[in-house]
């Protein structure tokens, strides 16, 4: 199997993510610099509230298989949900902000919390971004 396989089979003996419909859709995709995906992911080896959350240009399924390959890391990233936002990098500060008391290191992506809180506050950020 490969690692990608690895990881999606184990995400699927984890705990169901509650999704909820009423999540505010993202805006579309407009040429500028930070336009892309907002993205959280997760490495099956970690503890089960650790969360990747950053963005992207190209897919998060690409950058899940770019953060994959690295040497470093002993199973591969698997994307639990993302989403195209023409700010797609504003959009990442203003949840890592929000996230902050969270997160492990500074200097990484990396949030030890509940993913229903992540979505709460990317729901917030979208309708907030929506409204402008």
């Amino acid at each position: 199997k490969s690692s990608v396989a690895a990881a999606r089979l184990k995400m699927d003996l984890l705990p169901d993510i509650e999704r909820d419909d009423e999540l505010p859709t993202a805006v579309a995709l407009e040429p500028g610099d930070g336009s892309g995906f907002l993205y959280v992911m997760r490495c099956p080896l970690m503890n089960e509230e650790v969360y990747k959350i950053g963005w992207t240009r190209r897919t998060a399924q690409e950058r899940a298989k770019e953060l994959s390959s690295q040497t470093g890391v002993p199973m591969a990233f698997a994307v639990v949900e993302s989403w195209p936002h023409s700010d797609a990098a504003g959009l990442e500060k203003a949840v890592h902000i929000s996230l902050d008391r969270y997160r492990f290191n500074k200097r990484r992506e990396f949030f030890n919390v509940g993913y229903d809180t992540i979505r709460k506050v990317v729901a917030v950020e979208l309708a907030r971004r929506n409204r402008h």
